[in-house]
């Protein structure tokens, strides 16, 4: 007795395959995504390592300089050279309430 498949069961086994075509297909695109997205992430950090890189490699290159001992202790330990004044603003939003004609006037007033 030979055994046959009727249109139905090839319909049925066609159906699920085409199913589990389409799972298989939607999870290994969801993976694909995420390593694309992780790939993009990679990418963009390795351009910040990369602009740090270039900056930290002009830094060296200018440390130990004259000028660059010189800016360091201007910034960092707020040092003047012989003959200069030094400012500073214990409020400088109050700076921001005048108008330039205030400002102005300020000054003309201080000056003399």
């Amino acid at each position: 007795m030979r055994r046959t498949m009727t249109w139905k069961g090839i319909v049925i086994v066609c159906g699920m395959l085409i199913v589990a075509f389409l799972i298989i297909h939607t999870v290994l695109q969801n993976i694909l995504n995420q390593k694309n997205d992780e790939y993009n992430a990679r990418q963009a950090a390795l351009i910040d390592l990369q602009n740090l890189n270039k900056d930290l490699t002009a830094e060296m290159e200018t440390v130990g300089t004259n000028a660059y001992v010189e800016n360091s202790a201007r910034v960092m330990y707020s040092y003047v050279q012989k003959g200069e004044l030094r400012f500073e603003f214990t409020n400088p939003e109050a700076l921001g309430a005048y108008t330039p004609a205030e400002l102005q006037i300020l000054m003309d007033e201080m000056a003399d």
